[in-house]
């Protein structure tokens, strides 16, 4: 677990963005009005929506120039590690880099904290328990392993 504090975080990029937890955590960060950009790979992702309707910039394809934007974080999905040119770059300038794992963890410290865990139905049921925060107008974050339509 990391010792950043994200309270003096404005800008995050995200190495390989359009994985299904790491377009959540960009929605997320752009939620609470940070500014959000990352990278992936030139093919279309179902998430692909999620980051156009939250106006999140893609680069696409990993080059070391994408973090030209001066990101005061970096954040690496679990599908790359320092063979990505982002990541070179990322540790050459002394940017903080988190794994996508430590970013949800720093973010769920910071609220009331549901899990669900098992084989078969975590989707649904987190989906579920999502939309009746949100009738209720608790005004919930989440993270599922798919793209939600409502």
């Amino acid at each position: 677990m990391s010792n950043l504090s994200l309270r003096h975080i404005n800008k995050v990029h995200f190495i390989g963005i359009k994985g299904v937890a790491m377009s959540g955590l960009a929605a997320i960060c752009k939620d609470r009005g940070l500014e959000v950009k990352g990278s992936d790979v030139d093919q279309e992702f179902i998430t692909d929506k999620i980051l156009l309707q939250g106006d999140i910039g893609v680069f696409e394809n990993f080059r070391k120039e994408n973090l030209d934007w001066n990101p005061d974080l970096v954040v690496v999905g679990a599908s790359w590690d320092m063979k990505n040119p982002e990541m070179q770059e990322a540790r050459k300038r002394k940017l903080p880099v988190l794994l996508e794992s430590d970013l949800r963890g720093e973010l769920s410290r910071e609220k009331t904290t549901i899990a669900v865990a098992g084989v078969h139905g975590k989707t649904t049921t987190t989906s579920l328990i999502s939309y009746i925060f949100a009738l209720a107008g608790l005004d919930p974050s989440y993270l599922v392993g798919t793209a939600l339509i409502r």
